[in-house]
């Protein structure tokens, strides 16, 4: 479904992806994990079209990805939650989650989309009114990521999913696993849901765990999600 070979990026003379290599298939979870800069959020940046690669390619379905834009590749069916949220505070909940679907042009399907968001996270339908900004950490998560499936993704990417969710985060992690995201800060976190884990290189020295997930009726979806993880500290 996914591919990427040998991809390199850059912040100006600062590599960032030493020749990364990955694949995702049909239904499964795959799952990043590397430490504080070990490229993680740039790989996503690079496969949702926010940054360039200055080597390698990434192929989705029958697409090369490398010189699309970031609307175009939404249109393909990758949406992207991105680490930090990036909500617009300004606007209600519900105003936010339209926004994920700007693209789309079936508006009664949109609505009803909604509504699944409000039912995998009841707390976002009692904040439907109110203003992002004002939400807490961890409710303010939920709706960033109710905004990334509204575009009704076949791959959906998420940053750091359960990443400043503080004293909601445990409440915060139910809603996820009641959605189909599996969340965690560590491997044995992450194993705990009963997945398949492997281990595998990427980028050099850091890792990539690949878990096999079966997709069902409700969450057609494949996921590529990342999380902090110290070399030191398994």
């Amino acid at each position: 479904m996914l591919e990427l070979r040998e991809v390199e990026v850059a912040y100006g003379n600062i590599r960032a992806l030493k020749g990364i290599s990955l694949t995702v298939g049909e239904g499964e979870l795959v799952t990043l994990i590397g430490a504080n800069g070990a490229g993680k959020s740039t790989t996503l940046k690079t496969i949702s079209g926010l940054l360039r690669p200055k080597a390698g390619t990434l192929l989705y379905q029958d697409h090369t990805l490398d010189h699309l834009h970031p609307h175009q590749i939404v249109a393909l069916g990758i949406s992207h939650c991105p680490e930090g949220r990036h909500l617009f505070g300004r606007l209600t909940v519900t105003e936010n989650l339209r926004l994920g679907a700007v693209q789309r042009r079936d508006r009664e399907e949109v609505s009803h989309d909604i509504e699944h968001v409000y039912k995998l996270f009841p707390v976002l339908k009692d904040r439907r009114a109110q203003l992002a900004g004002t939400l807490s950490g961890g409710e303010q998560q939920m709706l960033a990521i109710g905004r990334a499936m509204m575009s009704r993704p076949h791959l959906l990417l998420l940053d750091e999913p359960s990443l400043g969710t503080g004293r909601t985060e445990r409440a915060t992690r139910t809603q996820y696993r009641r959605s189909g995201v599996c969340t965690g800060n560590r491997p044995r976190d992450l194993t705990r849901s009963g997945h398949r884990v492997e281990a595998q290189p990427a980028g050099g020295a850091h890792l990539s765990w690949n878990m096999r997930w079966n997709k069902n009726e409700r969450n057609s979806a494949t996921f590529l999600l990342t999380c902090q993880h110290s070399l030191n500290n398994p």
